[in-house]
């Protein structure tokens, strides 16, 4: 009986379908599935999604990739499914904010009505909800922070992306980890974000530059002391 929190969804490379089971890479490095009934199953590598050990209202297990509705509160949202490295959980981004499952949103609401793979997804072309905002000064130093590209990201057809982090232009402080941002072109020519972790890393830096603020604000509060 295989156990179904380790478990795996993948495309098939032949057939086009889909498969559900264990990931695994053979000794030449090819990977694949293998099946409930033990069979290995080539697959296209950048289909494979891990269940998040949440199913659906309707009993379907949810995976990486799937495009799944949700109530939060009295909203309806519909966001990909995704797993955060940065809080180490699964959520549900919507192109505008990642929403955690069992916290933000209700997870015995859910639906996946599809997955990216299957169906081209279309995130916001408003420019105001495209807009990640813009990066606060260095909390150290107070210069100039920008972005500092990490690396380019092959997505396969006609998908692009990046790995990057935010640094300071002087005293070179930076966010350790790394955040993706991955476009594609539709047919009329346009960008459409498959992934954008812009607004994220540019919160976390300005958390940083408020929370020093604040601390110094307290700091000075408590030794300046009022007049009686």
């Amino acid at each position: 009986t295989m156990n179904e929190k380790f478990l795996t969804r993948g495309m098939l490379e032949d057939t086009k379908d889909w498969v559900v089971g264990y990931f695994v890479e053979s000794p030449d490095n090819v990977p694949g599935i293998y099946d409930f009934n033990g069979k290995f199953n080539k697959i296209i590598p950048e289909t494979a999604g891990r269940y998040i050990n949440i199913d659906d209202k309707e009993g379907r297990r949810i995976f990486e990739g799937d495009i799944v509705t949700a109530k939060r509160a009295d909203e309806n949202i519909v966001g990909i499914v995704e797993y955060d490295n940065h809080i180490a959980a699964y959520v549900l981004n919507d192109g505008e904010y990642s929403y955690l499952f069992s916290d933000d949103i209700d997870d015995g609401s859910c639906k996946v009505i599809s997955n990216i793979h299957d169906t081209p997804v279309i995130m916001p072309t408003n420019p105001e909800k495209n807009d990640p905002g813009k990066l606060k000064p260095c909390p150290i130093c107070g210069g100039e922070a920008k972005f500092q590209i990490h690396s380019n990201i092959k997505m396969g057809g006609d998908g692009l992306g990046w790995s990057y982090t935010v640094v300071c232009k002087t005293c070179r402080l930076k966010i350790d980890n790394l955040y993706e941002t991955h476009v594609k072109m539709n047919s009329d020519g346009e960008l459409e974000f498959v992934r954008d972790d812009r607004r994220d890393i540019i919160s976390t830096w300005n958390r940083r530059y408020e929370n020093r603020n604040s601390d110094t604000k307290s700091e000075n509060s408590e030794m300046g002391g009022g007049k009686n």
